[in-house]
Protein backbone atom coordinates (compact mmCIF):
# COMPACT_ATOMS: atom_id res chain seq x y z
CA UNK A 1 0.00 0.00 0.00
CA UNK A 2 0.87 3.63 -0.51
CA UNK A 3 1.81 4.17 3.33
CA UNK A 4 2.82 7.57 4.70
CA UNK A 5 6.50 6.71 4.32
CA UNK A 6 6.38 6.77 0.70
CA UNK A 7 4.18 9.92 0.87
CA UNK A 8 6.68 11.84 2.63
CA UNK A 9 9.52 10.66 0.08
CA UNK A 10 7.22 12.20 -2.34
CA UNK A 11 6.80 14.98 -1.44
CA UNK A 12 11.08 15.69 -0.37
CA UNK A 13 11.41 14.51 -3.90
CA UNK A 14 9.52 16.73 -5.96
CA UNK A 15 10.27 19.41 -3.55
CA UNK A 16 11.96 22.45 -5.35
CA UNK A 17 14.27 26.05 -4.36
CA UNK A 18 12.31 29.04 -6.20
CA UNK A 19 13.84 32.41 -6.72
CA UNK A 20 17.11 33.77 -8.89
CA UNK A 21 19.92 31.17 -8.44
CA UNK A 22 23.53 32.33 -6.85
CA UNK A 23 26.27 33.09 -9.51
CA UNK A 24 29.70 34.14 -7.89
CA UNK A 25 30.17 37.73 -9.29
CA UNK A 26 32.94 38.48 -11.78
CA UNK A 27 35.64 40.86 -10.81
CA UNK A 28 38.34 42.65 -12.73
CA UNK A 29 41.30 40.62 -12.94
CA UNK A 30 44.31 42.09 -14.72
CA UNK A 31 47.62 39.57 -15.69
CA UNK A 32 50.49 41.83 -14.07
CA UNK A 33 51.25 44.92 -11.96
CA UNK A 34 51.85 48.33 -13.24
CA UNK A 35 55.27 48.80 -11.28
CA UNK A 36 58.11 46.23 -11.42
CA UNK A 37 60.06 45.13 -8.68
CA UNK A 38 63.37 42.80 -8.76
CA UNK A 39 62.52 39.27 -10.40
CA UNK A 40 63.48 36.14 -7.65
CA UNK A 41 62.41 33.46 -9.86
CA UNK A 42 63.59 31.26 -7.11
CA UNK A 43 61.68 32.88 -3.72
CA UNK A 44 59.02 30.93 -2.55
CA UNK A 45 55.97 31.69 -0.14
CA UNK A 46 56.60 29.56 2.83
CA UNK A 47 53.93 27.62 4.75
CA UNK A 48 53.72 30.98 7.15
CA UNK A 49 54.75 34.09 5.55
CA UNK A 50 56.53 35.37 8.42
CA UNK A 51 59.49 32.50 7.72
CA UNK A 52 60.56 35.14 4.62
CA UNK A 53 62.10 36.99 7.43
CA UNK A 54 64.63 34.05 9.09
CA UNK A 55 64.12 35.44 12.66
CA UNK A 56 63.18 33.22 15.12
CA UNK A 57 62.46 35.29 18.00
CA UNK A 58 59.51 36.34 15.82
CA UNK A 59 58.23 33.14 14.65
CA UNK A 60 58.25 32.54 18.30
CA UNK A 61 56.22 35.77 18.97
CA UNK A 62 53.31 35.32 15.98
CA UNK A 63 52.76 31.64 17.31
CA UNK A 64 52.47 32.93 20.76
CA UNK A 65 49.98 35.37 19.58
CA UNK A 66 47.78 33.19 17.84
CA UNK A 67 47.70 30.75 20.65
CA UNK A 68 47.06 33.64 23.38
CA UNK A 69 45.58 36.47 21.62
CA UNK A 70 41.98 37.36 23.29
CA UNK A 71 40.86 39.19 20.57
CA UNK A 72 41.86 36.10 18.06
CA UNK A 73 40.04 33.52 20.38
CA UNK A 74 37.34 35.68 20.74
CA UNK A 75 37.07 35.36 16.57
CA UNK A 76 37.59 32.34 16.97
CA UNK A 77 34.24 31.86 19.10
CA UNK A 78 32.59 33.64 16.78
CA UNK A 79 33.18 31.32 14.29
CA UNK A 80 31.61 28.45 16.81
CA UNK A 81 28.84 30.66 17.06
CA UNK A 82 27.84 30.38 13.31
CA UNK A 83 29.06 26.72 13.15
CA UNK A 84 26.04 26.26 15.60
CA UNK A 85 23.58 28.18 14.18
CA UNK A 86 24.33 26.65 11.25
CA UNK A 87 23.33 23.36 12.86
CA UNK A 88 20.10 24.96 13.70
CA UNK A 89 19.13 25.81 10.75
CA UNK A 90 19.83 22.37 9.63
CA UNK A 91 17.22 20.65 11.92
CA UNK A 92 14.76 22.17 10.84
CA UNK A 93 15.19 19.90 7.71
CA UNK A 94 14.25 17.28 9.73
CA UNK A 95 10.91 16.02 11.42
CA UNK A 96 9.96 16.72 14.87
CA UNK A 97 9.23 14.16 17.59
CA UNK A 98 7.96 15.37 20.52
CA UNK A 99 7.19 13.40 24.07
CA UNK A 100 5.02 14.62 27.43
CA UNK A 101 5.29 11.97 29.73
CA UNK A 102 2.44 12.00 32.61
CA UNK A 103 1.88 9.94 35.39
CA UNK A 104 -1.23 10.44 37.90
CA UNK A 105 -2.76 8.56 41.33
CA UNK A 106 -6.76 8.07 41.44
CA UNK A 107 -8.33 7.04 44.72
CA UNK A 108 -11.63 5.74 44.50
CA UNK A 109 -13.63 4.88 47.24
CA UNK A 110 -16.51 1.97 47.36
CA UNK A 111 -18.80 0.69 50.40
CA UNK A 112 -18.60 -3.30 51.30
CA UNK A 113 -21.85 -4.51 53.12
CA UNK A 114 -22.21 -7.23 55.64
CA UNK A 115 -23.85 -10.47 55.39
CA UNK A 116 -26.48 -9.52 58.23
CA UNK A 117 -27.88 -6.12 59.24
CA UNK A 118 -25.44 -6.19 62.36
CA UNK A 119 -22.81 -5.38 60.81
CA UNK A 120 -21.82 -2.02 59.73
CA UNK A 121 -20.80 -0.59 56.12
CA UNK A 122 -17.05 -0.60 55.45
CA UNK A 123 -15.30 2.34 53.36
CA UNK A 124 -12.93 0.90 50.78
CA UNK A 125 -9.90 3.19 49.37
CA UNK A 126 -8.52 2.29 46.02
CA UNK A 127 -5.64 3.93 44.43
CA UNK A 128 -4.79 3.40 40.88
CA UNK A 129 -1.37 4.66 39.06
CA UNK A 130 -2.35 5.91 34.86
CA UNK A 131 0.80 6.12 33.15
CA UNK A 132 0.25 8.52 29.72
CA UNK A 133 3.49 8.39 27.33
CA UNK A 134 2.07 10.85 24.21
CA UNK A 135 4.12 10.87 21.23
CA UNK A 136 3.82 13.88 18.68
CA UNK A 137 5.47 13.82 15.39
CA UNK A 138 5.20 17.15 13.52
CA UNK A 139 6.99 18.31 10.05
CA UNK A 140 6.39 21.38 7.53
CA UNK A 141 6.98 20.15 4.17
CA UNK A 142 9.70 22.17 2.38
CA UNK A 143 8.22 22.28 -1.08
CA UNK A 144 9.61 25.16 -1.88
CA UNK A 145 12.97 25.33 -0.18
CA UNK A 146 12.26 27.42 2.38
CA UNK A 147 14.36 25.30 5.24
CA UNK A 148 16.79 24.46 2.17
CA UNK A 149 17.51 27.93 1.95
CA UNK A 150 17.78 29.13 5.02
CA UNK A 151 20.60 26.31 6.41
CA UNK A 152 22.23 27.55 3.00
CA UNK A 153 22.63 30.97 4.63
CA UNK A 154 23.54 30.19 7.85
CA UNK A 155 26.10 27.72 6.00
CA UNK A 156 26.86 30.37 4.31
CA UNK A 157 27.78 32.65 6.82
CA UNK A 158 29.56 30.13 8.46
CA UNK A 159 31.67 30.20 6.23
CA UNK A 160 32.37 33.87 5.95
CA UNK A 161 33.20 33.59 9.62
CA UNK A 162 36.20 31.35 9.26
CA UNK A 163 37.37 33.67 6.27
CA UNK A 164 37.00 36.58 9.20
CA UNK A 165 39.12 34.37 11.42
CA UNK A 166 41.63 34.14 8.77
CA UNK A 167 41.40 37.92 8.05
CA UNK A 168 42.05 38.15 11.68
CA UNK A 169 45.02 36.06 11.97
CA UNK A 170 46.90 38.30 8.60
CA UNK A 171 46.00 41.48 10.59
CA UNK A 172 47.34 40.22 13.94
CA UNK A 173 50.15 39.05 12.62
CA UNK A 174 51.69 41.54 10.11
CA UNK A 175 50.76 44.16 12.66
CA UNK A 176 52.86 42.10 15.73
CA UNK A 177 55.93 42.02 12.80
CA UNK A 178 55.47 45.68 11.88
CA UNK A 179 56.07 46.59 15.63
CA UNK A 180 58.62 43.93 16.25
CA UNK A 181 60.94 45.77 13.39
CA UNK A 182 60.01 48.82 14.22
CA UNK A 183 61.02 48.04 17.58
CA UNK A 184 64.81 47.02 16.32
CA UNK A 185 64.79 49.75 14.33
CA UNK A 186 64.77 52.09 17.19
CA UNK A 187 67.35 50.20 18.66
CA UNK A 188 69.63 51.17 15.96
CA UNK A 189 68.67 54.36 16.00
CA UNK A 190 69.43 54.87 19.69
CA UNK A 191 73.26 53.35 18.95
CA UNK A 192 73.54 56.16 16.52
CA UNK A 193 72.02 58.84 18.46
CA UNK A 194 74.56 57.58 21.06
CA UNK A 195 77.36 58.24 18.81
CA UNK A 196 76.14 61.71 17.86
CA UNK A 197 75.77 63.19 21.45
CA UNK A 198 79.45 62.40 21.55
CA UNK A 199 80.36 63.92 17.96
CA UNK A 200 78.08 66.91 19.06
CA UNK A 201 79.58 66.61 22.89
CA UNK A 202 83.10 66.75 21.34
CA UNK A 203 82.00 69.95 19.14
CA UNK A 204 80.65 71.59 21.85
CA UNK A 205 83.82 71.52 23.74
CA UNK A 206 86.00 73.01 20.50
CA UNK A 207 83.56 75.94 20.24
CA UNK A 208 83.83 76.54 24.26
CA UNK A 209 87.54 76.50 24.27
CA UNK A 210 87.63 78.51 21.17
CA UNK A 211 85.28 81.26 22.65
CA UNK A 212 87.80 81.05 26.23
CA UNK A 213 90.80 81.90 23.81
CA UNK A 214 88.56 84.86 22.16
CA UNK A 215 88.43 83.24 18.57
CA UNK A 216 84.88 83.20 18.23
CA UNK A 217 81.98 84.92 19.87
CA UNK A 218 79.62 83.07 22.73
CA UNK A 219 77.18 83.06 19.74
CA UNK A 220 79.17 79.74 18.44
CA UNK A 221 78.72 78.01 21.51
CA UNK A 222 75.14 78.93 22.06
CA UNK A 223 74.87 77.25 18.71
CA UNK A 224 76.41 73.90 19.25
CA UNK A 225 74.57 73.58 23.18
CA UNK A 226 71.41 73.81 21.09
CA UNK A 227 72.28 71.09 18.97
CA UNK A 228 73.32 69.60 21.64
CA UNK A 229 69.87 69.77 23.25
CA UNK A 230 67.86 69.08 20.07
CA UNK A 231 69.95 65.36 19.38
CA UNK A 232 69.63 64.73 22.86
CA UNK A 233 65.61 65.31 22.58
CA UNK A 234 65.48 63.27 19.52
CA UNK A 235 67.86 60.72 21.37
CA UNK A 236 65.42 60.39 24.47
CA UNK A 237 61.98 60.26 22.25
CA UNK A 238 63.72 56.83 20.42
CA UNK A 239 62.91 55.36 23.75
CA UNK A 240 59.60 56.74 23.90
CA UNK A 241 58.52 55.28 20.51
CA UNK A 242 60.46 51.75 21.83
CA UNK A 243 58.93 51.53 25.03
CA UNK A 244 55.27 52.30 23.12
CA UNK A 245 56.38 48.90 20.60
CA UNK A 246 57.50 46.95 23.39
CA UNK A 247 53.41 47.71 24.94
CA UNK A 248 52.12 46.85 21.64
CA UNK A 249 53.75 43.62 21.00
CA UNK A 250 53.00 42.48 24.77
CA UNK A 251 49.42 43.12 23.83
CA UNK A 252 49.42 41.21 20.78
CA UNK A 253 50.98 37.91 22.47
CA UNK A 254 48.48 38.24 24.96
CA UNK A 255 50.99 39.35 27.78
CA UNK A 256 50.84 42.28 30.39
CA UNK A 257 52.85 45.20 29.02
CA UNK A 258 54.02 45.24 32.76
CA UNK A 259 55.49 41.93 32.79
CA UNK A 260 57.30 42.09 29.06
CA UNK A 261 60.42 43.19 28.42
CA UNK A 262 62.36 42.94 25.01
CA UNK A 263 66.29 43.09 25.01
CA UNK A 264 67.91 45.75 22.29
CA UNK A 265 68.40 43.96 19.09
CA UNK A 266 69.59 46.42 16.48
CA UNK A 267 68.16 46.31 13.25
CA UNK A 268 70.06 46.92 10.46
CA UNK A 269 69.44 44.45 7.31
CA UNK A 270 67.39 45.34 4.61
CA UNK A 271 64.13 43.21 4.37
CA UNK A 272 63.33 40.02 1.88
CA UNK A 273 62.51 40.97 -1.71
CA UNK A 274 58.42 39.75 -2.18
CA UNK A 275 57.67 38.37 -5.62
CA UNK A 276 55.07 40.22 -7.35
CA UNK A 277 55.36 39.35 -10.98
CA UNK A 278 52.55 37.00 -10.45
CA UNK A 279 49.11 36.62 -12.07
CA UNK A 280 46.69 39.25 -10.34
CA UNK A 281 44.15 37.34 -9.60
CA UNK A 282 46.29 36.28 -6.38
CA UNK A 283 44.38 38.97 -4.94
CA UNK A 284 41.10 36.52 -4.81
CA UNK A 285 42.52 34.14 -2.36
CA UNK A 286 42.94 36.88 0.39
CA UNK A 287 40.46 35.91 3.19
CA UNK A 288 38.93 39.63 3.48
CA UNK A 289 37.24 38.93 -0.41
CA UNK A 290 36.64 35.51 -0.08
CA UNK A 291 34.66 36.30 3.25
CA UNK A 292 32.35 39.01 1.46
CA UNK A 293 31.42 36.70 -1.19
CA UNK A 294 30.31 34.32 1.50
CA UNK A 295 28.55 36.83 3.00
CA UNK A 296 26.84 38.01 -0.44
CA UNK A 297 26.33 33.90 -1.47
CA UNK A 298 24.64 34.15 2.36
CA UNK A 299 21.93 37.09 1.95
CA UNK A 300 21.54 35.70 -1.73
CA UNK A 301 19.67 32.30 0.25
CA UNK A 302 17.49 35.06 2.29
CA UNK A 303 16.24 36.04 -1.06
CA UNK A 304 15.12 32.60 -1.96
CA UNK A 305 13.32 32.26 1.60
CA UNK A 306 11.77 35.46 0.94
CA UNK A 307 10.51 33.95 -2.60
CA UNK A 308 9.05 31.03 -0.69
CA UNK A 309 6.92 33.25 1.49
CA UNK A 310 4.61 33.72 -1.28
CA UNK A 311 3.46 29.84 -1.69
CA UNK A 312 1.60 27.85 0.51
CA UNK A 313 3.21 26.34 3.77
CA UNK A 314 2.22 22.70 4.34
CA UNK A 315 2.89 20.34 7.36
CA UNK A 316 2.11 16.89 8.82
CA UNK A 317 0.99 16.20 12.65
CA UNK A 318 1.21 12.58 13.85
CA UNK A 319 1.20 10.87 16.85
CA UNK A 320 0.49 8.23 19.48
CA UNK A 321 -0.88 8.64 23.01
CA UNK A 322 0.47 4.98 24.97
CA UNK A 323 -2.14 4.62 28.06
CA UNK A 324 -1.15 2.53 30.63
CA UNK A 325 -4.11 0.77 31.74
CA UNK A 326 -5.35 0.38 28.59
CA UNK A 327 -2.60 -0.48 25.92
CA UNK A 328 -5.18 -2.27 22.99
CA UNK A 329 -7.45 0.30 23.42
CA UNK A 330 -4.34 2.76 22.36
CA UNK A 331 -3.27 0.56 19.40
CA UNK A 332 -6.90 1.16 17.87
CA UNK A 333 -8.27 4.47 18.84
CA UNK A 334 -5.64 6.82 20.38
CA UNK A 335 -3.08 7.45 17.42
CA UNK A 336 -3.87 10.19 14.54
CA UNK A 337 -2.32 11.81 11.79
CA UNK A 338 -3.14 15.15 9.99
CA UNK A 339 -2.02 17.89 8.13
CA UNK A 340 -2.19 21.69 7.98
CA UNK A 341 -2.26 23.88 4.69
CA UNK A 342 -1.36 27.88 5.16
CA UNK A 343 -1.43 30.69 2.44
CA UNK A 344 -1.55 34.00 3.23
CA UNK A 345 -4.52 35.76 1.12
CA UNK A 346 -3.31 39.48 1.96
CA UNK A 347 -0.21 41.22 3.39
CA UNK A 348 -1.00 44.68 2.06
CA UNK A 349 2.72 44.30 0.11
CA UNK A 350 4.39 42.62 3.66
CA UNK A 351 6.29 39.96 1.21
CA UNK A 352 6.79 41.61 -2.15
CA UNK A 353 8.48 44.57 0.50
CA UNK A 354 10.60 42.00 2.27
CA UNK A 355 11.92 40.24 -1.34
CA UNK A 356 12.90 44.07 -2.21
CA UNK A 357 14.90 44.61 1.11
CA UNK A 358 16.85 41.08 0.47
CA UNK A 359 17.71 41.97 -3.01
CA UNK A 360 18.88 45.43 -1.69
CA UNK A 361 20.80 43.90 1.17
CA UNK A 362 22.37 41.33 -1.40
CA UNK A 363 22.82 44.05 -4.12
CA UNK A 364 25.03 46.32 -1.42
CA UNK A 365 26.92 43.11 -0.10
CA UNK A 366 27.88 43.19 -3.93
CA UNK A 367 28.73 46.47 -4.49
CA UNK A 368 30.69 46.25 -1.40
CA UNK A 369 33.03 43.12 -2.43
CA UNK A 370 33.54 45.15 -5.98
CA UNK A 371 34.56 47.69 -4.33
CA UNK A 372 37.20 45.88 -1.86
CA UNK A 373 38.61 44.22 -5.03
CA UNK A 374 39.17 47.47 -6.85
CA UNK A 375 40.35 48.20 -2.91
CA UNK A 376 43.07 45.42 -2.63
CA UNK A 377 44.52 46.42 -6.48
CA UNK A 378 45.64 49.59 -4.86
CA UNK A 379 46.79 47.85 -2.25
CA UNK A 380 49.29 46.09 -4.04
CA UNK A 381 50.10 48.85 -6.18
CA UNK A 382 50.72 51.09 -3.68
CA UNK A 383 52.99 48.75 -1.26
CA UNK A 384 54.94 47.93 -4.69
CA UNK A 385 55.43 51.85 -5.81
CA UNK A 386 56.50 52.77 -2.42
CA UNK A 387 58.96 50.04 -2.01
CA UNK A 388 60.24 51.21 -5.20
CA UNK A 389 60.99 54.55 -4.79
CA UNK A 390 62.00 53.43 -1.37
CA UNK A 391 64.59 51.77 -2.63
CA UNK A 392 65.51 54.22 -4.78
CA UNK A 393 66.11 56.38 -1.89
CA UNK A 394 68.45 54.06 -0.14
CA UNK A 395 70.69 53.37 -2.96
CA UNK A 396 70.95 57.31 -3.04
CA UNK A 397 71.48 57.47 0.87
CA UNK A 398 74.25 54.60 0.32
CA UNK A 399 76.24 56.76 -1.79
CA UNK A 400 75.75 59.64 0.54
CA UNK A 401 77.20 57.83 2.88
CA UNK A 402 80.05 56.19 1.07
CA UNK A 403 80.63 59.88 0.03
CA UNK A 404 80.75 61.59 3.46
CA UNK A 405 83.11 58.62 4.67
CA UNK A 406 85.78 59.56 1.87
CA UNK A 407 84.95 63.25 3.45
CA UNK A 408 85.87 61.92 6.80
CA UNK A 409 88.56 60.42 6.14
CA UNK A 410 90.27 62.98 4.10
CA UNK A 411 89.19 65.75 6.88
CA UNK A 412 90.93 63.05 9.58
CA UNK A 413 94.14 62.84 7.64
CA UNK A 414 94.38 66.82 6.96
CA UNK A 415 93.93 67.12 11.00
CA UNK A 416 96.54 64.50 11.61
CA UNK A 417 98.60 66.62 9.49
CA UNK A 418 98.27 69.70 11.03
CA UNK A 419 96.28 71.33 7.56
CA UNK A 420 93.02 71.46 9.65
CA UNK A 421 91.31 71.75 12.98
CA UNK A 422 89.79 68.67 14.88
CA UNK A 423 86.36 70.79 13.90
CA UNK A 424 85.98 70.18 10.65
CA UNK A 425 86.93 66.34 11.76
CA UNK A 426 83.75 66.39 13.61
CA UNK A 427 81.16 67.90 11.80
CA UNK A 428 82.12 65.35 8.93
CA UNK A 429 81.68 62.54 11.31
CA UNK A 430 77.93 64.53 12.62
CA UNK A 431 77.06 64.45 9.01
CA UNK A 432 77.74 60.89 8.20
CA UNK A 433 76.13 59.77 10.90
CA UNK A 434 72.96 62.00 10.72
CA UNK A 435 73.37 60.31 7.35
CA UNK A 436 72.61 56.99 8.98
CA UNK A 437 69.64 58.34 11.05
CA UNK A 438 68.31 59.11 7.39
CA UNK A 439 69.31 55.67 6.23
CA UNK A 440 67.67 53.82 9.15
CA UNK A 441 64.52 55.87 8.54
CA UNK A 442 64.20 54.79 4.96
CA UNK A 443 64.56 51.20 6.33
CA UNK A 444 61.64 51.51 8.55
CA UNK A 445 59.39 52.70 5.58
CA UNK A 446 60.80 49.88 3.74
CA UNK A 447 59.67 47.49 6.50
CA UNK A 448 56.27 49.01 6.89
CA UNK A 449 55.87 48.81 3.18
CA UNK A 450 56.87 44.86 2.74
CA UNK A 451 54.49 44.19 5.48
CA UNK A 452 51.81 46.05 3.47
CA UNK A 453 52.31 43.99 0.52
CA UNK A 454 52.42 40.87 2.02
CA UNK A 455 48.61 41.49 3.69
CA UNK A 456 47.69 43.27 0.77
CA UNK A 457 48.86 39.50 -1.22
CA UNK A 458 46.71 38.03 1.50
CA UNK A 459 50.03 36.20 3.58
CA UNK A 460 50.95 34.44 0.56
CA UNK A 461 52.33 34.80 -3.30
Amino acid sequence: MWNRVNILGFFAFFSCSVGPQYVAPETPVTTGWKNELPHLADEQCPKNWWQIFHDEQLSVFIEQAICSNPSLQAMAERVQQGRSFAKVAYSRLFPQLNIDPSISNTELRTHSFGSTSQIQPTLIKNHIDEYNLPLTLVYELDFWGKWKNQYKSAQFKWESDQYRYQTAVLLLTTDLANAYFQLRIQDAKIEIYKDVLMVQKKILGIQDSRYETQLINFSNVAQSSSDYSMIESLYFDCFRKRSLFENQIAVLIGVSPSEFKLASTPLTLNPPMIPVDLPANVLLRRPDLAEQERMMASLHAEINVAYASFFPSADIVGGINFLSNNFIQTLKNQWFIGGNLLEVLIDAGERSANIDLKTAVYKEALFTYQQKVLGAFQEVEDSISSIKWVMNELTSVDRAISAKEIAYKIAMDRYQYGLDNFLNVAVDEKEKLDQKLSWLHLLSQQYIYTLHLIKAMGGGW
